[in-house]
């Protein structure tokens, strides 16, 4: 929360730990992890387009087990 204090703006929220870059970085993945997969957002416009595509970091990450035909669908099987 926010008050105002001789003209100036306080923030009166308390952390916890310090924010950093660090700590919002992901955790490398497990490689005897059973489930491999990625989240993206997908757009109408990106639909239209027929645009989707496999992140690329996704694919360095498990390039040795990748087949060499894949199939996208988002959760509404488009």
């Amino acid at each position: 929360r926010n008050k105002k204090i001789e003209g100036k703006m306080v923030t009166t929220r308390q952390t916890k730990g310090r924010v950093t870059a660090a700590s919002h970085r992901r955790q490398p993945q497990d490689p005897d992890s059973p489930v491999k997969k990625f989240f993206k957002l997908v757009l109408p416009s990106t639909v239209k387009s027929n645009m989707m595509r496999i992140p690329t970091r996704f694919m360095k990450l498990q390039e040795s087990q990748l087949p060499e035909v894949v199939t996208l669908e988002t959760p509404v099987g488009f």
